[in-house]
């Protein structure tokens, strides 16, 4: 295979002494040759069928080159760009033997299609398309993640150009910075007026034109915005108003596409080829690991859990209670087997202020607290979708051996994340930054906590606040509750986890939690049932609709109460039934 233009220049530059660092996408930084460079100022990007070169102190792309013993025509891949449209026409730029720019075009009809005219047609009805004035300007923006057409025979052309399949579009006219610019811009306008959707006009933030704008390292959301010289017209009030209105909906339709394309390109960073085993045959000859669990019928080695708790049903005191278990390898409320950890705890605290959680934590009465590490985030953001707080996250994990992170809780955790908690793709994006912290980082259980938006709920019908992805991520839910009595209750389920609804309770005695006991609807029945007798005792004799009359209850409540208070029953005057204390 030959060797491209970006190649070439790549290679140049190496054996020229200069560093060179390659950022991947066909973009490299590099010292410059042409000054003396101690920080890399010179981008070099590579782009269909040529290259870009920029240096960022102002030394002429011409004077880069010729350190390099290279021409203008070795930024191409040929020494040359031909650009092919799809009505058969040939357009071919190169340079003369005097080092002139040159171009050469066969295949001409009366008409002029637009460039990359199939790409174009693809491309779904809300991109908005860059119109610029040259072929590499196209494949600069294409570049860049863009849709991007032109017409051919330069800036005074371009009304020859058949735009009807700019027609309904939301159009990006970048203007060239020269004195063709806008002749070009007049005639782009009386083109577009009344086919395109919208449009506005567009200058390079660095440079002449787009691929300038692109080679200097900007992104497509940061054009200048630029209003080309037009003769006087007094338009209407309200077409003046519906255009402002157009040009503000494009504007506010980028900035929503720019959004789209840096969430791709950070997906895209992030990702890492996926572990392949083979064959299931191959993949069952795996030996399973001696311990499947961290704590055992309640959470599985290498699993995430979301708790959902009602307000004050004691969230962070079950938290805390799993840290003292991890570090000290207790049974988990009383029941669940622990794995040791053979590292360390992180707990991301964002509800809690650092000396009332540290008050808590000395109550706790953790024996290894050396391995426990806080990190107190009350009033502070960790954005995840910006690539350079995850990778400190992932460095402050990572060096403290972290095995099981607890983050607490997710509506905090999300801030400068997730800017509806109910939109799925921003919730989605959250969580799967999490799960790749948590792989480079090498934490092995994730545990999360998330509020519920009812403060009672029935057993079963609990759910987080948010969107439904929340739920969907974990490998284990866990959900604590409150009665009206103000008793705690905990079930759990998910992969290999099933825990009925049980009474949560706090020992004095050993600080810790305790699962065991009535849920919450046999609870309850066993309240009614203790009311009852207490009336029953201190009004011996009397009637099941005077103990129904007094509680305040129904037919069918007060029914199960008597019935569960084991009452001994005689008869009484006329139909009635007598109750007294067995």
């Amino acid at each position: 295979m030959n060797e491209t233009a970006y190649e070439r220049v790549i290679r140049k530059l190496r054996e020229h002494g200069c560093k060179v660092v390659e950022k991947g996408g066909q973009r490299t930084d590099a010292t410059c040759p042409a000054h003396e460079d101690h920080a890399p100022s010179l981008s070099v990007t590579g782009i269909q069928g040529q290259c870009l070169v920029h240096c960022h102190t102002g030394c002429d792309y011409r004077d880069v080159l010729a350190t390099l013993e290279l021409t203008p025509a070795d930024l191409y891949d040929e020494r040359s760009a031909t650009y092919r449209y799809d009505d058969g026409r040939t357009v071919k730029r190169f340079y003369d033997e005097r080092g002139k720019k040159r171009f050469a075009q066969t295949g001409a009809g009366p008409t002029s299609t637009l460039y990359h005219l199939a790409q174009l047609e693809a491309a779904g009805p809300d991109r908005y398309v860059f119109l610029v004035e040259g072929e590499k300007d196209v494949h600069a923006i294409e570049a860049a993640g863009g849709i991007a057409t032109t017409a051919p025979q330069g800036a005074q052309s371009f009304g020859k150009a058949d735009v009807t399949p700019l027609s309904g579009r939301l159009v990006v006219c970048v203007v060239d910075r020269d004195e063709r610019g806008d002749d070009w811009a007049a005639q782009v306008a009386a083109k577009l007026e009344g086919v395109a959707k919208a449009y506005r006009f567009v200058r390079a933030a660095t440079g002449k034109d787009a691929a300038d704008h692109i080679a200097a390292g900007h992104d497509l959301n940061a054009f200048e915005a630029y209003e080309p010289p037009v003769d006087d017209v007094v338009d209407e009030p309200p077409s003046r108003l519906e255009r402002m209105t157009e040009q503000k909906l494009l504007e506010l339709r980028a900035v929503e596409q720019a959004r789209e394309i840096l969430d791709q390109e950070r997906h895209a960073r992030s990702w890492s080829p996926p572990a392949s085993y083979g064959t299931l045959t191959e993949e069952l000859a795996i030996p399973a690991p001696e311990v499947s669990y961290r704590f055992k019928g309640i959470l599985g080695a290498g699993h995430n859990a979301l708790l959902i708790a009602t307000r004050k049903a004691g969230k962070t005191t079950l938290i805390n209670h799993a840290v003292r278990c991890l570090a000290d390898g207790e049974q988990f409320l009383g029941r669940f087997d622990t794995t040791p950890v053979d590292g360390t705890i992180a707990v991301f605290n964002y509800e809690v202020g650092a000396e009332q959680y540290r008050d808590w934590m000395r109550d706790v009465r953790i024996e290894n607290s050396d391995k426990v590490h806080m990190l107190h985030l009350r009033g502070k953001r960790l954005p995840l979708i910006d690539p350079r707080v995850r990778a400190w996250v992932t460095q402050w994990l990572r060096e403290r051996q972290v095995k099981v992170w607890i983050v607490d809780p997710f509506s905090r955790a999300a801030v400068g994340s997730v800017l509806d908690g109910n939109a799925e793709f921003q919730v989605g994006t959250f969580l799967d930054n999490l799960d790749v912290i948590k792989a480079e980082a090498g934490v092995e259980e994730l545990i999360m906590p998330a509020h519920t938006p009812k403060a009672r709920v029935d057993s079963g019908e609990e759910s987080a606040s948010g969107s439904q992805r929340l739920e969907g991520w974990p490998d284990a839910l866990w959900y604590v509750t409150k009665d009206d009595a103000g008793l705690r209750y905990m079930r759990a389920e998910g992969r290999d986890v099933d825990v009925a609804e049980e009474q949560l309770t706090y020992d004095q005695n050993t600080r810790g939690l305790v699962l065991g006991g009535w849920d919450r609807r046999t609870a309850a029945a066993n309240r009614d049932a203790e009311h009852v007798r207490a009336y029953v005792e201190a009004n011996a004799g009397c009637t099941q609709n005077a103990i129904g009359s007094e509680m305040g209850w129904g037919p069918t409540r007060t029914s199960k109460a008597v019935s569960a208070a084991k009452l001994r029953r005689e008869p009484g005057p006329g139909r009635s039934t007598l109750h007294f204390l067995a």
